[in-house]
């Protein structure tokens, strides 16, 4: 008799065990009531942090929570919150107040840009040069939101544009922020151009060649300190048109065209300033900057001025700052609390800048992706990547910035060897056609799960 009941005890007790489980991990809805006034969503990191207690590097720092009042919504916008929620799984909006989110202000500037134009200024390394991944992210976008142009070109790069043939002058000097920091003077991308006067050839010309193709309305040159003087800009026709350029100590914009020139442009230019670069640019809409530095792990940024982030900003509209970073520094990472504290600093003071320089735009960071090597005859991933990720994902979360896991996304197709295998990426993580088109249609297909909630949230009655 005595058994008996012992074998009922047991099977009462494991129903009860069962039952809480069941309680705290099947929500399948990823939302729950929360004090009768909002709907608080479940984070997905939540349920993996309790999933893999002993594995340090699966463990996050858990995010604020995200309190979403639903007194005013009716039950079609509740499940379509709850539909979006549970799209989203690679971009983590964190919560910096009541009722706000990190993207907000650049939301916000979506919802006006019928009457004017919203930049986004984009910065990595070579895997975004010559307008990767960003230049099927603008199409993206513009398709949507209305725009045109390509927004920001350089006067030189290494790399090829898909609208544009570079005719650098030969007497024109570029410097970056990252291979030239003991210079000043940069413009918001990171790059500015001189003229060497002592030159023996020397020559105050550049010029680029513009494609038909490119719709676009205006044509502006930006430049940073500058003595003042006059541009001459020649076309097709070899008319030339004369701007002057005002004097400057920070940073400029002088509109050369509002009739979107194409075929050969050629400049004529004072040669006792800096200059930046073109900007390719529509009357309204969506407009992304293109601010790629090759082997560029995001430190050299700090060699920009606040003054010149600012007024750039300002002067371009611009809302939300995207940092693509992290891949360089793959083949070094070095494991331990120690070394990710380090590079969780690292980036805290990249983002903090442009967080005080610029405090009405959002910030988006993309993680690191994935990258291989070779060992012993072996393709394989470097190790202590996703404790790289996380350690970027604090550094987004303590300084305000929304957070777009680029590892987890590769993850998803068996990481950088499943990449490769697809033909998406080759073993050094570069990206391919396919893989640029893949890489900014999730970061697309996000951006735009975020929107469509705060859409829902802010335009309730």
């Amino acid at each position: 008799m005595l058994q008996k009941h012992r074998t009922l005890i047991i099977i009462i007790t494991a129903g009860l065990m069962l039952a809480g489980l069941v309680a705290v991990f099947g929500s399948t809805a990823g939302l729950k009531l929360e004090h009768q006034t909002g709907w608080h969503f479940t984070d997905v990191h939540d349920l993996q942090i309790s999933k893999s207690r002993n594995n340090p590097i699966a463990q996050k720092k858990i995010a604020p929570k995200r309190l979403i009042r639903t007194d005013s919504l009716s039950q079609k916008e509740i499940s379509r919150l709850d539909t979006l929620k549970l799209k989203q799984t690679l971009l983590e909006n964190f919560a910096i107040g009541k009722d706000k989110t990190c993207l907000d202000a650049f939301f916000t500037a979506l919802d006006k840009c019928g009457d004017s134009v919203v930049h986004i200024w984009y910065y990595g390394d070579s895997q975004i040069e010559a307008d990767r991944v960003t230049g099927e992210l603008r199409d993206m976008m513009q398709s949507r939101f209305g725009g045109s142009g390509t927004g920001y070109v350089p006067l030189s790069d290494l790399a090829t544009f898909r609208y544009f043939e570079m005719k650098t002058g030969p007497s024109l000097v570029k410097l970056n922020c990252f291979n030239n920091r003991g210079n000043k003077g940069f413009g918001f991308a990171g790059k500015v151009y001189k003229f060497n006067v002592k030159d023996s050839a020397f020559k105050p010309t550049t010029g680029i060649k513009v494609s038909k193709a490119l719709r676009y309305s205006k044509l502006y040159l930006t430049y940073g300190q500058h003595n003042g003087g006059i541009v001459k800009m020649y076309g097709a026709d070899s008319q030339a048109i004369s701007v002057s350029i005002p004097m400057q100590t920070t940073s400029g914009r002088i509109l050369l065209s509002d009739k979107g020139p194409h075929g050969n442009l050629k400049f004529s230019l004072p040669s006792n300033g800096n200059y930046f670069g073109l900007m390719f640019e529509g009357n309204k809409g969506i407009q992304i900057d293109n601010c790629g530095i090759r082997g560029h792990s995001g430190d050299g940024l700090k060699y920009i001025s606040d003054a010149v982030l600012n007024k750039d900003a300002a002067m371009w509209n611009a809302k939300l700052i995207v940092f693509s970073f992290g891949n360089n520094m793959i083949p070094v990472l070095k494991s331990g609390k120690k070394n990710m504290d380090f590079y969780t600093r690292y980036f805290e003071g990249i983002f903090s800048k442009f967080r005080k320089a610029i405090p009405d735009a959002s910030i988006l960071v993309i993680s690191a992706g994935d990258m291989g090597t070779v060992i012993q005859g072996e393709e394989t991933g470097y190790p202590n990547v996703a404790e790289f990720v996380e350690a970027m994902r604090v550094a987004a979360m303590n300084t305000g910035c929304a957070f777009f896991d680029a590892h987890a996304m590769i993850a998803k197709d068996g990481g950088i060897l499943g990449w490769k295998k697809y033909g998406y990426a080759g073993l050094d993580g570069h990206l391919s056609l396919a893989g640029q088109r893949k890489y900014a249609k999730e970061i697309y297909s996000s951006l735009i799960y975020e929107y469509e909630m705060y859409q829902i949230l802010h335009t309730s009655p």
